[in-house]
């Protein structure tokens, strides 16, 4: 036993090259689960639902109870984030679109979302993984204007659409 400390021996050698990977590894996880993750949700607006492309919208009030702004306004999107503090969140947009009379009309809805983040440590390359899935929207207007079509955060083709016109 004395021989084995008294000079330096390969199993002394690779114990600590190993513990020093295995420190510097646990540092970079703690680093990545304490760091914020974000995701957004996409509102699209259509004339009605049986339209297949979205509507051109002017906005004249987009807000959220999270108090930061969106990630992306265009005429017939836009993608809010959820807030990383809170699981629920509520917003309110309201603007004007032309209908296919050529008439210019005024809309104005409010709804809320709620929902569960997960955040989970992948071993052994300690990446991130977040689940987030949407348990409840509620809309002012009722089910019949307002549509939620997916239950995980999705901007490409969107969680959430409103009907400026009932059919």
């Amino acid at each position: 036993m004395k021989r084995l400390f008294s000079q330096p021996h390969w199993f002394q050698i690779v114990l600590c090259i190993t513990v020093a990977l295995l420190t510097s590894r646990c540092q970079n996880c703690q680093d990545l689960k304490s760091s914020d993750a974000s995701a957004y949700i996409k509102v699209l607006f259509f004339l009605d639902s049986t339209q297949s492309s979205a509507t051109t919208v002017n906005f004249t009030k987009i807000t959220s109870t999270n108090g930061t702004s969106t990630d992306t306004v265009t005429g017939n999107f836009i993608n809010f984030l959820l807030p990383s503090d809170n699981n629920s969140a509520s917003y309110s947009v309201a603007g004007t679109y032309t209908d296919t009379s050529s008439v210019e009309k005024a809309f104005s809805e409010d709804f809320q979302v709620k929902f569960s983040r997960k955040i989970g440590i992948e071993k052994p390359d300690c990446g991130v993984t977040e689940a987030i899935t949407i348990n409840e929207f509620t809309s002012s207007s009722g089910t019949s204007r307002v549509r939620l079509i997916n239950v995980s955060p999705d901007t490409t083709s969107g969680n959430i659409q409103i009907f400026l016109e009932h059919k």
